[in-house]
């Protein structure tokens, strides 16, 4: 399979279903780590006006991968995977199949505040 070009090697965090122990108390699940390779691109101008007036200012980028990647569920709260690039961790939040010539994943990316979501 070709490559993406640009392609360098970022850590996926992909985290399990969490549980409920006996008093009902919810147990977030654990992240694994998973190195993936993808190419790490600026927003375009006419990508950054499609997002949601008070996103615009938050620091976004977009990835091109073969790795599919989960995004944030806006229904239902449900978490996305994250990635690290340069040791900062962002959070999928669209995350589309492109069947092109070399099916990949375009992903939207926004960075998330330490200790934060």
């Amino acid at each position: 399979m070709a490559d993406i070009l640009g392609e360098e090697s970022i850590k996926l965090l992909r985290a399990t279903i969490g549980s409920r122990d006996a008093s009902g108390v919810f147990i977030p699940g654990t992240a694994s780590a998973v190195p993936i390779k993808a190419s790490v691109q600026p927003l375009n101008e006419k990508e950054t006006d499609s997002l949601p007036g008070g996103e615009r200012h938050k620091d976004w980028l977009k990835l091109y991968t073969r790795t599919a990647i989960k995004p944030v569920d806006q229904h239902t709260g449900e978490a996305g995977d994250r990635v690290v690039i340069d040791n900062i961790t962002y959070e999928a939040r669209k995350a589309p199949r492109w069947r092109a010539i070399c099916p990949h994943y375009r992903v939207f990316v926004v960075r998330i505040q330490e200790g934060g979501s």
